[in-house]
């Protein structure tokens, strides 16, 4: 992370080839984008209407725990793909009302929009306000690619550190509401008890549920090592870029990464070893909501704080 505060980019030609590389494959994101949300939403209100009230005639909402895990997912994706444009974005010398509009707009209006879903899930009367936040976040993310894009062929470095600041501290808050987001998805299809967390892997007569399967519980299992480990990644280096306690910062980190290691692997324990274990994975998802919440929460503050980042 070092090239967006030092802004030394041209000279360093495995950084430029690959910001080129990032940048190309991220417009190529940005472009899929439309066709993506066409795909399952469309851009008519009856598309929509069926999308979230299955039928005109007979509306019925789709599942709750359906719209959390959209926006859960989302949220990730979206979180990472705005602050690493954005701290690209902050590396070229353009004039810093504009650096300080563009920043605030896309991290925004990525937010909104990855918890758009929910929004309209409460709010049944504005299915509008999904595609105008879906083509407002679209706008800023293509505003901030190409301006990066034309920054890194014509533009002077010249990054701006309390930018940079602002663009981790509107990151982390995204973060944080991720993970608070992850307590709710966890409530609505887990539950919080020991018992709930053995049903749900276990099954029961009684509820007429059946036990997870190795195909159900690895497809869960697998996706979430990189997610995991990326997000226990970024929180050291972030937290290192503050002046909090460095040996604290690492403590946070590591436990972050252990308990989200044991939280992810609990359930093929649970299912294929012992029951025991689920107590450990309620215990070890409580402790990696704790590390993460509160180290992102301490970036957050101390983004606004005077020291270097």
């Amino acid at each position: 992370m070092k090239f967006v505060i030092t802004g030394n980019v041209r000279k360093n030609k495995g950084v430029y080839f690959g910001l080129w590389g990032f940048l190309i494959f991220a417009l190529l994101f940005w472009l899929s984008g439309f066709l993506y949300y066409y795909i399952n939403f469309g851009f008519g209100y009856e598309s929509l209407f069926k999308y979230y009230f299955t039928d005109v005639d007979f509306p019925e909402k789709i599942s709750i725990k359906q719209v959390i895990e959209n926006v859960h997912i989302n949220l990730f994706i979206n979180s990472f793909l705005v602050f690493i444009i954005l701290s690209i974005f902050n590396i070229f010398n353009y004039k810093p009302s504009i650096k300080l509009f563009i920043i605030v707009a896309t991290s925004i209006s990525g937010l909104l929009y990855s918890i758009s879903d929910l929004i309209v899930y409460y709010l049944e009367n504005i299915l509008i306000l999904k595609p105008v936040l879906f083509l407002a976040f679209q706008f800023f993310v293509g505003l901030s690619l190409f301006m990066s894009i034309y920054g890194l062929l014509k533009i002077n470095s010249n990054p701006n550190l309390k930018l940079l600041k602002l663009n981790i501290a509107l990151f982390s808050f995204g973060i944080i509401v991720f993970f608070l987001l992850n307590v709710l998805l966890f409530y609505n299809k887990i539950g919080f008890c020991v018992e709930c967390v053995k049903t749900y892997y276990l099954g029961s007569q009684e509820l007429y549920t059946k036990p997870k399967t190795l195909e159900g519980v690895f497809k869960v299992f697998y996706p979430h090592l990189i997610p995991l480990a990326l997000i226990s990644f970024t929180l050291i280096h972030l937290l290192f870029f503050t002046s909090f306690n460095k040996t604290l910062s690492l403590i946070l980190g590591v436990f972050g990464f252990i308990s989200s290691f044991i939280d992810n692997l609990s359930g093929l324990l649970i299912r294929y070893v012992s029951e025991v274990f689920s107590a450990v994975k309620l215990l070890s998802f409580f402790l990696l909501e704790l590390s993460f919440i509160v180290g992102f929460l301490i970036v957050f503050v101390f983004s606004f704080k005077k020291e270097p980042v």
